[in-house]
């Protein structure tokens, strides 16, 4: 149960003004991939802001930031790139409007169970589940 105006999720993936690749920018994304956790709304109202920064200029090195707002409803999942790993060059926040009720899927247990029981892992759901959140994160990228 979250109370309204409660941080109910924040991705806290380390963005490196150096670029990507370097040796500790992946530990800490690995380490920080650990403890990802999907977050299931159930109940309520929560409202999601997305912020975005890009290069728009090399030689200038200016950069030209974008910030998303919507609300989510009972139904939505948030966290899933950062569950499955999959860096993003963005940062996202989920606070409550209303009061709410979240149910969450931690990494850890999900891969502890995988590694519990063995086998293919076949979900047509799954799958609809990440294009649909792909295709909506492609459709809200600004275009280059």
């Amino acid at each position: 149960v979250v109370m309204p105006s409660s941080k109910v999720w924040e991705s806290a993936i380390p963005n490196s003004s150096e670029g990507r690749g370097g040796q500790e920018e992946w530990a800490n994304f690995n380490e920080y991939s650990r403890k990802a956790a999907l977050c299931f709304l159930l109940h309520g109202t929560c409202e999601e802001v997305t912020s975005a920064e890009r290069l728009v200029s090399k030689p200038q090195c200016t950069s030209d930031s974008r910030r998303v707002t919507r609300t989510i409803r009972p139904g939505a999942c948030v966290g899933v790139h950062e569950f499955f790993g999959l860096r993003e060059e963005r940062s996202t926040s989920v606070t409550s409007r209303t009061l709410c009720l979240i149910e969450v899927l931690h990494r850890g247990v999900f891969l502890k169970e995988v590694d519990r029981y063995p086998r293919v892992l076949q979900s047509p759901e799954v799958t609809r589940l990440l294009t649909e959140d792909l295709d909506h994160a492609a459709a809200s990228e600004p275009n280059s």
